[in-house]
């Protein structure tokens, strides 16, 4: 219909690049699909807030054209009137966003230009300077000496993507996107490293309560290499750390002992096994095993590689040695319904050389990548005249 307000028009190609037509849907489309992921909804944006000591969920997963239109519809509701700010900028989102379904489609050849067409009517191809930017054309002549822009020309910048520069364009962002997330790892690891040590120097996890009916509570198999690649944990990890905080007057016990002692311990012994501690406010996931109280207390058993008991806060510490290994918590007395606050923590003496790294290895992969993409994309924006205009050679020439 020539008078709905919409047009989509896209130009029917005879033939197309055959080799192109192997990478350009997923490789070199790739920089878009990181831009448009920000537009569409790439993710979901989870907020959590406490009601009534219950957690909340808000979840929103539109991105930036989706919140725009919420706004414009709010704007809608109350006014009658579509914001024309709001207006231009989601046309030309949604403009950025269709040249790049056809390009990713195999319509055209055509590299999509990185730029917001606002406005009625999108320029078709060349991206006209605005009226403001006329005052440009005394610089152009004066870098070019014996050239001038004939009256009423406009300079235009004409993207020329050559299959070098696609490529560089590409390689620059896939390595943005790798140093962003070891950069990311990195200032994570410095800022636990900074925060989360306890006194001692012991790298701690946060606490986590854990309870069961039974008789006490065991950690998964806990296995360390064998071999020339034993030493490798106690290397880097260093000593072991183990604390437990009792939830109540009576002592708790806090065991650590190879897998096959804790077993033969805990053969026909009621006990819960943890399985998983996910993230807060998920509770942990146990696996219980049917059974009858221990013969004997924790303490009287002689299996323990470090083992600790008492009321209160209190923890036990080793180095790591290749084997199987358990932990369990019970009561000092071995009755049942346990109850207790664990936290885990190593010293981990590697842990700043591998922050330097990790950093290091991504200020050079960021820059790298910013050299890649900013050469890639100052090279295909050449100055052009507009069609039907032309720049004239020879010193005070101008063309009508």
């Amino acid at each position: 219909m020539p008078d709905y307000p919409a047009h989509l028009e896209i130009d029917y190609r005879d033939q197309l690049s055959r080799g192109l037509v192997l990478i350009k849907w997923w490789l070199l489309a790739i920089p878009h699909y990181l831009i448009l992921a920000f537009f569409l909804g790439g993710g979901l944006y989870v907020a959590n807030e406490a009601v009534t000591n219950e957690p909340a969920r808000w979840v929103w997963g539109g991105g930036l054209i989706g919140l725009l239109v919420l706004i414009a519809a709010v704007v809608l509701l109350f006014t009658g009137r579509y914001p024309r700010p709001i207006y231009d900028l989601v046309l030309g989102l949604n403009r950025w966003v269709l040249r790049v379904a056809g390009y990713a489609g195999l319509m055209t050849d055509q590299y999509p230009p990185f730029r917001l067409d606002l406005g009625e009517r999108e320029d078709r191809g060349e991206l006209a300077l605005t009226p403001s930017t006329r005052t440009q054309e005394a610089e152009l002549g004066a870098a070019r000496p014996g050239t001038s822009v004939a009256q009423g020309a406009v300079p235009t910048m004409h993207a020329d993507w050559t299959a070098g520069r696609i490529v560089a364009l590409v390689l620059g962002s896939l390595l943005l996107v790798a140093a962003a997330g070891i950069g990311i790892g990195g200032a994570t690891l410095a800022v636990a490293n900074a925060t989360s040590r306890d006194d001692a120097g012991f790298l701690m996890s946060e606490q986590r309560a854990l309870s069961t009916a039974t008789y006490a509570i065991a950690s998964t198999n806990l296995r360390l290499a064998e071999g020339p690649a034993a030493g490798v944990p106690e290397q880097f990890v260093g000593t072991v750390k183990v604390q437990v905080t009792a939830q109540g007057a009576n002592p708790v016990f806090l065991g650590v002992a190879s897998t096959g002692d804790a077993a033969a311990y805990l053969r026909g012994v009621a006990y819960a096994t943890v399985v998983d501690i996910p993230p807060r406010p998920a509770a942990p996931v146990y696996r219980t095993t049917p059974g009858s109280p221990p013969q004997t207390t924790p303490t009287d058993a002689q299996i323990w590689l470090a083992q600790g008991v008492g009321a209160g806060t209190h923890s036990v510490t080793f180095s790591l040695e290749s084997g199987d290994w358990t932990v369990v918590v019970m009561n000092a007395d071995g009755q049942a319904a346990v109850s207790a606050d664990l936290a885990v923590g190593a010293t981990v003496p590697g842990l700043r050389w591998l922050v330097a790294i990790l950093l290091s290895v991504a200020g050079t992969g960021l820059l790298i990548g910013v050299v890649l993409v900013v050469a890639a994309v100052q090279t295909a924006r050449t100055p052009t005249p507009m069609q039907g205009e032309g720049i004239d050679q020879g010193a005070g020439a101008h063309r009508a």
